[in-house]
């Protein structure tokens, strides 16, 4: 099992107010084979135009974009 954690912090106070285990998710989604143990989840960007969210890791060969409920 593959533990990736996503989350939400509260921009005032700095808490995480909710995470996801997006682990299964990415596994399933990246190339058979993939070192996701060292290609780790490093990338999280925001858009506040278009409020998306955006994830990616190291040397990752592609950019998820992820809604959290």
């Amino acid at each position: 099992m593959c533990l990736l954690m996503a989350g939400e912090c509260d921009p005032k106070s700095g808490q995480v107010v909710a995470r996801a285990d997006i682990g299964d998710i990415i596994k399933a989604a990246l190339p058979q084979g993939f070192d996701s143990d060292y290609n780790v989840l490093n990338g999280i960007a925001y858009d506040a135009t278009t409020r998306k969210i955006y994830i990616t890791g190291k040397n990752w060969p592609k950019l998820f974009e992820v809604r959290f409920n």
